[in-house]
Formats: C-alpha cells, sequence, structure tokens
C-alpha cells in the first residue's frame, strides 16, 4: 500500500471514530434529558428499561470509536518510518485517544447513573 492511502485511512479511521463518538455524546444528553425530566415518575422496570437501553447504544457506540482508534494506531505504526509522516504534526496521535477515551466514556456513564439515581432518590419539586 503506498504511502499517500496509509495517510488517507489514517484520517478515514480517525473521523470514523470521532462520528462514532458523536453517538455516545448523543446517547448521554438523551438519558440524561430522561432523568431530569422524567427520573423520579419512572417504574423500576421503566428505569431499568431506559438505563439498559442507554448502557448497551452507548457501549456499542464507544466499541466502534475504540476499533477505530485501535485500526488508526496500526496505520500510524506502519508509517512511522515514513519522512512525510516524521515532519507533519499528527494532532490525531491514536496513542492519545486509546488512554483518554476509555477515560472519558466511564466517568460519562458513572455520572450519568449517578444522576439517575439521584434524580430517582430525591425527586425535584415543581
Amino acid at each position: 500500500m503506498e504511502e499517500a492511502q496509509l495517510f488517507e485511512l489514517v484520517f478515514i479511521a480517525g473521523a470514523t471514530a470521532m462520528t462514532a463518538f458523536t453517538f455516545v455524546v448523543t446517547f448521554t444528553f438523551a438519558y440524561l434529558t430522561v432523568a431530569y425530566f422524567l427520573g423520579s415518575k419512572l417504574s423500576r422496570l421503566e428505569t431499568g428499561v431506559v438505563t439498559g437501553g442507554y448502557l448497551i447504544a452507548s457501549f456499542l457506540s464507544f466499541s466502534v470509536v475504540m476499533a477505530n482508534v485501535s485500526a488508526m494506531r496500526a496505520l500510524q505504526e506502519e508509517l512511522a518510518d515514513s519522512r512525510v509522516y516524521q515532519k507533519v504534526a499528527f494532532w490525531m496521535d491514536a496513542k492519545i485517544y486509546e488512554a483518554g477515551m476509555p477515560v472519558i466514556y466511564v466517568l460519562s456513564v458513572a455520572t450519568c447513573l449517578f444522576f439517575m439515581w439521584n434524580i430517582r432518590r430525591h425527586p425535584r419539586t415543581e
């Protein structure tokens, strides 16, 4: 595979990872919206269904993120000997994303679950 094709694939994998991460963010804000407006009114079963749906959807989207970051890293490693690659400042370094994305994901899920628990435990008064 030519160097130009590898560069293109690195950016395609990175863009796909970012696109998949927008789904994680979308699911997170949808869950927070449901928790805020309906959390105290939902039954245990309804809360379980909403929470389960959120966890499954966000995990599947996050899996796509990490698969693309992994592909991006493999392609970047293949480009490591390239003179052009060494001169280009990559803001999309896969090593940073591999370390940072799981932390962001775990913290956001934990925050969402705590928020739903807190809303159900202490309903807001209107």
